[in-house]
């Protein structure tokens, strides 16, 4: 996932939460790497984000 925010955590709680996974606040990064089959990439700006996007070849991202 391509998000514009830095702060990456908000979106792994929020996976977390809807998975009903349990975690603690020191263990974030740990339970949604072991958990989710996808990584949340920021990029700076709306630029970042649309640019891989509207990419022709989406595979760099993978």
């Amino acid at each position: 996932m391509i998000v514009e925010d830095y702060y990456t955590e908000i979106y792994k709680i929020a996976y977390l939460k809807l998975k009903n996974i349990e975690f603690n606040k020191e263990k974030i990064h740990e339970k949604f790497d072991a958990n989710a089959n996808f990584e949340i990439c920021w990029q700076e700006g709306s630029g970042g984000v649309a640019g891989p996007i509207n990419g022709s070849n989406l595979d760099l991202l993978l």
